[in-house]
């Protein structure tokens, strides 16, 4: 039995010893050769399959793939990165060209036009100085020299805002709501605005040498009630509400009435006469006029300020007033109403 272990052992381990004369480099050089048998060195393939056979392999690899394709699509085309934002709008402008097609019989479709216009311009500015193309003006002199707006089709919003000049819930309204809604959809031409500066004053009707006159009692004092008038003033003798909401816009809140002319009419042409009618007997009688308007309200008049959307109170729009108008402005709905789509 050890013979047979020993003939074995010899079989599968060979050593052998040669010792090799090198005549030319006067060296020798001892060989050694090592053989071991066939089962001492695992096939490669057996090897692979020990380790795929473990169950949590399948899992990681699968996990893997799907990292690299996630990968993949989250790195950006280069040709489309400076692109997202434009083509977002090229989106809503397409959307708002088909609704005025199909709302347009012959009218220009002003929207539409307006929007490429503004392409053109951009264009020519990146090409360069060649090619100056200036969006049409957004007012027109008309024959009788008075600001006519270009008339956009649609169906029309009428906003009513009953407000007093040193309210604070009216001051809040004005610069929150208001003056952002009209800076945003004033360029519609479809809102009908009217502003009724009075709020809960008082007025009597006096007799004076110079004829008729009124004597008010304001809920915020003397100050208020000159405010009031300046603004009534305003509404009555600038030309449009692209004019008078911004200033009535700017005077809401201000401490003074010379407080408001420095902050707000400094350099206007009409700052003259606006003063004159705003300390005389015109500012007193058109606020006289304006607390008729608020008069016929009733007794349901009980907030300030008040708002009102074709005909009715719109308690809502004293929080969402854009949202609100861009609810009713329907046919077709502008292009700045459909965040609220």
């Amino acid at each position: 039995m050890y013979q047979q272990q020993q003939q074995q052992q010899q079989k599968n381990l060979t050593v052998a010893t040669a010792i090799i004369d090198d005549d030319e480099k006067g060296g020798a050089m001892l060989f050694h050769s090592v053989h071991r048998p066939l089962h001492s060195s695992p096939v490669p393939f057996a090897r692979c399959h020990r380790y795929l056979s473990r169950p949590y392999v399948y899992p990681l690899f699968f996990m893997l793939v799907l990292f690299l394709l996630v990968r993949w699509n989250a790195v950006p085309d280069p040709g489309t990165t400076g692109a997202r934002f434009s083509s977002d709008d090229e989106i809503a402008f397409e959307d708002t060209k088909l609704q005025v097609e199909e709302g347009n019989d012959g009218d220009t479709n002003d929207i539409v036009d307006a929007e490429e216009d503004e392409a053109q311009t951009v264009k020519a500015t990146e090409e360069g100085p060649k090619r100056v193309i200036q969006k049409p003006p957004f007012l027109e002199e008309s024959a009788l020299g008075q600001k006519t707006k270009l008339r956009k089709k649609g169906n029309m919003v009428s906003l009513i805002v009953y407000m007093e000049a040193l309210c604070p819930d009216t001051t809040g309204f004005v610069r929150r709501q208001l003056l952002p809604a009209w800076a945003r959809l004033g360029a519609t031409n479809r809102i009908n605005v009217t502003i009724v500066p009075f709020g809960k004053a008082q007025c009597a009707r006096t007799e004076a040498e110079e004829g008729e006159d009124y004597r008010c009692e304001c809920q915020h004092g003397q100050t208020e009630c000159e405010l009031n008038q300046l603004m009534n003033c305003a509404i009555d003798l600038l030309p449009d509400a692209d004019s008078f909401v911004p200033l009535v816009g700017c005077v809401q809140g201000k401490e003074s009435v010379s407080a408001a002319f420095k902050s707000c009419l400094a350099g206007h042409s009409s700052s003259d006469r606006l003063w004159q009618c705003a300390m005389g007997r015109e500012g007193r009688h058109l606020h006289a006029l304006a607390g008729n308007r608020t008069a016929a309200i009733g007794d349901a008049f009980n907030f300030v300020p008040w708002v009102v959307l074709d005909g009715r109170r719109d308690n809502d729009a004293f929080y969402a007033l854009e949202e609100n108008l861009c609810k009713r402005l329907n046919e077709p709905q502008p292009i700045q109403c459909i965040k609220f789509s």
